[in-house]
């Protein structure tokens, strides 16, 4: 088990998301954003209408750049759970 990548939706977020959450050894190992790219991948082709997106405390320097390095750009901030977040969108894929 590295982690996990894949779909997320509960119910208090405000638009599916592409989570990842890796065991921290496995950081930078391009792990995540090969999964992140799989994902992004799936959903262009069995959920072509979904805009996924990447819900991001402002201070989460490692997830901000794996959000940018697989292609998600920077939409907004919005207060969540007491902190701000930023919200990535993910390119439609391919």
């Amino acid at each position: 088990m590295l982690g996990l990548v894949g779909p997320w939706y509960p119910k208090e977020w405000p638009e599916p998301e592409i989570k990842w959450a890796m065991i921290r050894r496995h950081w930078g190992q391009g792990y995540a954003a090969e999964a992140a790219r799989a994902v992004q991948a799936m959903a262009a082709r069995h959920l072509p209408d979904l805009r996924l997106i990447s819900l991001i405390h402002v201070e989460n320097q490692a997830s901000i750049g794996l959000a940018i390095a697989v292609g998600a750009t920077a939409e907004r901030e919005m207060p969540f759970r007491g902190a701000v977040y930023r919200v990535y969108r993910h390119p439609l894929g391919k």
